[in-house]
């Protein structure tokens, strides 16, 4: 439901995110406080100036055509993270200390309450298990290899 300012508000949404190609509007979820909605909103209008909302989907993209490269995946994750960082210092440029106590306890409210970093805490989870089941198959092959030079010898 778009609001009088001209930001959608969904029920069904747990963080603020913003969506669109060509006429990218940034969603609210209920519930947010009056607080921290206007930090929330600066941190929304910098991905939209900085056009992360064009580059990110491109980005994943890229990340399911090459989903078997593990620096693929790290390039992703490295990438959210340095989207985010930018939008915050963009953000906390012009401000005060206690303005940018107020937009860090605004991301922290938002993050801690409706588990924000739960695609990263994944994201890794499913690297670290490419990482284990490939060196899985290097120890079993070096293993089967030093197997045959020690016991096939004729």
């Amino acid at each position: 439901v778009p609001d009088e300012r001209g930001f959608r508000r969904c029920e069904g949404i747990d963080t603020p995110f913003v969506l669109g190609f060509f006429r990218p509007r940034i969603y609210l979820p209920y519930g947010l406080s009056t607080a921290s909605e206007p930090y929330i909103i600066a941190h929304e209008k910098a991905h939209i100036k900085r056009m992360d909302h064009l580059v990110k989907p491109i980005a994943y993209c890229i990340l399911a055509l090459h989903w078997f490269n593990p620096l693929v995946w790290l390039a992703y994750i490295f990438l959210c993270r340095d989207m985010e960082m930018a939008c915050d210092e963009q953000v906390v440029r012009d401000m005060d200390t206690q303005q940018r106590k107020a937009y860090s306890m605004a991301l922290l409210r938002c993050s801690a309450d409706n588990h924000h970093f739960v695609c990263h805490r994944l994201i890794d989870a499913l690297f670290n298990l490419y990482f284990y089941f490939n060196i899985s198959i290097i120890k079993y092959t070096l293993f089967q290899q030093a197997n045959l030079l020690i016991f096939d010898r004729d």
